[in-house]
């Protein structure tokens, strides 16, 4: 077996060197492509072989990675060739009728390739659900439980042939080579490869580049984001980021980045939000305090108050404010790769982007806050139909997100103490906290915690944020595991009865409350629970009305205070969270942070003097990393997927695992600045990154409740459905 993988192996890298050498010599492609096609066949069928042989040596050898890059070659052939045959005087309309016919007749057949090279996969290796699920309906050849072995494998190349696959079908659509050009079959795929490996940025770096294409800049800085807050951050991502703010501000005022619009109504008033809002964003991000940011943020909240009371597009509520978290995150995970002068600016733009949290944050608290004292949502829970309509959507639009912000902020709590948050945010931050604890009082006293059911799958914004690392974190995982741990299934998924609408709702309530309880029981946080109330350390919640016709009772109490947390009984998902940390090795409780110094313009300091926003940032990425327990240092791959440029070339590498999941810090033998000259930062990566869904918008929906997107017209004849059917 050894000597006959060898012998693939040599074949492989004859193959690749045959193409290499024609593709090379070829100096008319059109003459030239029967002997380019037997080439490529020939690699095609040697990688193929060797899968078939010996899938984890294929991973090593990069025989699939060097066999798209062949497909690439090739395809840049092809766009030269057709960009200077549309270029000619006079057209030449049957030889580009020809040529078009040809062309796609390649990117065709590499569909057709990669579809079938997906289900000899799940025919030959056995026993692995998640590439059966992708494979479709065809049934496995092997069910033996001896192939699990190469799961990881496995997935990892249908992961890699996935990406392909929505890789020519965008080029199919951005060269306009079918009658009703789509992105839909490339969207597809690429939605399959995020429900294979959610903790893998590729695919959301991808989604990104057909988002800039459509001129989508709220998608397109969605998706930058999303490929860098992962498990496993696409290589350019943060290249990307930088390229895309700098594109935003130089766009500014042009006719489709403008606030100005005559279009009516609510879609005028969202446009409008959307561009505040990534100006906002794209100031922040240098860093450099600007001449009216307090009046550009106090509009974006204004406007983000307005779109939450409408109630009309709740997937443009959900990406604003996962774009607010990735940003916070995303400057902390700069910082690692920051030197001393850059730190400054870096730190400048984390405050501003905490601050925007925090004040979005407060904003969906009181508005909340203001519905359960109204009874609005107990009289809508309470009735077998949903209420007012106008009620109604704004609960199914406010809840989902005032969820996930809680959630946020079980994951960087650290980072909003009063000892640690920045001295000109500390107002703001104490006012999150007694926000917090008055949303909590009046939250259980309307809808005791005892008394709300539990959802037993993901809901919509659970598996939207599958892998997002700003929200996966040990005190949230309830969220996306069932009592015995293993993972939910999908809200959508074909197996899944979906509970009642006023049940979501109501499981979502329940699920802050949970949060709550785990936060109150941390002893650095300012919050606690007894006498069936949530108090804030320092604040007099006296005035605070509760429904019913009660009152809040008295609250204050002063720092000195001993926490005391009396849950009317204790939720399985809170006793879950406490057993583990009892036995993680990351359960110590992180020492408080100093409050940060203040930046200002001209400080100077001695250099032997430790400068304190390089000691603040050492200690942000310390909380941000964790220790580093893992035995093989962290190394950056040298290749890229796909930049924003459509004329750079493709090269494809396994990306290189890395966590960013906040744990506190520990001791360390060597400093914390060796650490990150060596780039030897880990977190917890061991953790299983599968999700159990695996459809494709083109079959069940593009985006669902989230999506910004109207909705999609049937697909059009010339679409590739990721099912293996089509052509």
């Amino acid at each position: 077996m050894p000597d006959e993988v060898e012998k693939l192996v040599r074949d492989v890298k004859d193959a690749e060197g045959s193409f290499g050498r024609l593709i090379g010599s070829e100096k008319d492609l059109i003459s030239g492509l029967p002997n380019l096609y037997t080439a490529l066949n020939r690699f095609r069928a040697s990688v193929e072989l060797l899968a078939q042989l010996d899938i984890a040596h294929t991973r090593k050898s990069l025989a699939e990675t060097r066999l798209w890059n062949a497909h690439t070659q090739l395809h840049t052939r092809f766009r030269k060739s057709f960009k200077e045959l549309r270029a000619t005087s006079p057209a030449r309309p049957v030889e580009t009728r020809k040529f078009i016919k040809t062309y796609l007749e390649f990117l065709k057949d590499g569909q057709r390739w990669y579809r079938t090279f997906i289900a000899n996969l799940n025919q030959r290796y056995g026993a692995i659900p998640e590439l059966k699920q992708i494979a479709g309906h065809i049934v496995s050849v092997s069910e033996s439980p001896s192939h699990t072995n190469h799961r990881d494998h496995c997935l990892m190349s249908c992961y890699q042939a996935l990406i392909s696959l929505g890789d020519l079908a965008r080029w199919r659509a951005t060269e306009k080579l079918d009658k009703e050009p789509t992105w839909g079959p490339a969207i597809g795929y690429y939605d399959l490869a995020v429900a294979l490996r959610s903790s893998s940025g590729v695919a959301f770096n991808q989604r990104s580049i057909i988002a800039q294409h459509d001129r989508d800049h709220l998608r397109a800085t969605y998706y930058v984001y999303r490929s860098i807050v992962v498990e496993e951050p696409f290589e350019k991502g943060l290249d990307n980021l930088g390229i895309h703010m700098s594109s935003l501000r130089k766009k500014w005022g042009s006719s489709d980045f403008s606030p100005k619009s005559n279009i009516p109504g609510f879609e005028g008033a969202n446009k409008a939000l959307t561009v505040w809002f990534l100006r906002l964003h794209s100031m922040c991000y240098l860093g450099e305090m600007f001449k009216g940011h307090d009046e550009l943020e106090a509009e974006v909240i204004n406007r983000l108050e307005s779109h939450v009371l409408q109630a009309e597009n709740p997937g443009l509520l959900m990406k604003i404010i996962l774009i607010n978290m990735a940003a916070e995150r995303t400057t902390l995970i700069r910082l690692t790769d920051a030197d001393i002068t850059s730190q400054i600016p870096i730190l400048q733009a984390f405050y501003f982007y905490q601050r925007l949290n925090v004040k979005t944050f407060n904003l969906l608290m009181t508005i909340w806050t203001k519905l359960l004292g109204s009874g609005v949502i107990s009289g809508i829970l309470s009735s077998d139909d949903h209420g007012p309509k106008q009620a109604a959507h704004l609960i199914s639009t406010i809840l989902p997100a005032l969820r996930t912000y809680c959630r946020w902020l079980a994951a960087s709590s650290r980072f909003l103490l009063p000892e640690s948050i920045d001295a000109n945010l500390k107002d703001m931050g104490n006012e999150l906290w007694s926000n917090y604890a008055v949303m909590l009082s009046v939250t259980i006293a309307s809808h005791p915690i005892r008394d709300l059911p539990q959802v037993i799958y993901q809901l919509e914004e659970d598996a939207d944020v599958s892998g997002f690392q700003p929200l996966d974190t040990q005190e949230t995982e309830f969220v996306w595991h069932c009592d015995d741990g293993q993972p939910k299934l999908k809200h959508n998924d074909a197996q899944v009865r979906r509970n009642s609408a006023n049940a979501e709702t109501m499981a979502r309530i329940r699920d802050i409350q949970i949060i709550g309880l785990h936060l109150a029981a941390q002893e650095e946080t300012p919050i606690a629970f007894e006498n069936n109330h949530f108090t804030c350390r320092g604040v007099d919640l006296t005035h605070v009305q509760i429904p019913n016709g009660g009152h809040q009772a008295p609250t204050k109490i002063d720092s000195a205070s001993t926490k005391v947390v009396t849950p009317p009984f204790e939720p399985l998902e809170l006793r879950r969270v406490r057993q583990a940390s009892a036995i993680s090795p990351h359960a110590k409780v992180a020492p408080r942070l100093g409050s940060p110094p203040q930046i200002t313009e001209g400080t100077s300091r001695a250099p032997i003097q430790l400068d304190p926003q390089e000691e603040l940032a050492k200690s942000m990425v310390d909380d941000l990393v964790g220790p580093d327990e893992s035995p093989h240092p962290m190394k950056r791959s040298g290749s890229v997927l796909e930049n924003y440029s459509e004329d750079v070339s493709a090269i494809r590498l396994d990306g290189s695992p890395s966590s960013f999941v906040p744990t506190p810090p520990t001791s360390r033998s060597i400093s914390k600045v060796e650490r990150l000259h060596q780039n030897s930062l880990f977190g917890n990566g061991d953790r299983p990154g599968y999700t159990s869904s695996m459809h494709s918008p083109l079959l069940f929906g593009n985006g669902g409740v989230w999506s910004t997107a109207p909705q999609r017209s049937k697909s059009s004849a010339n679409e590739t459905p990721p099912n293996g059917q089509g052509g």
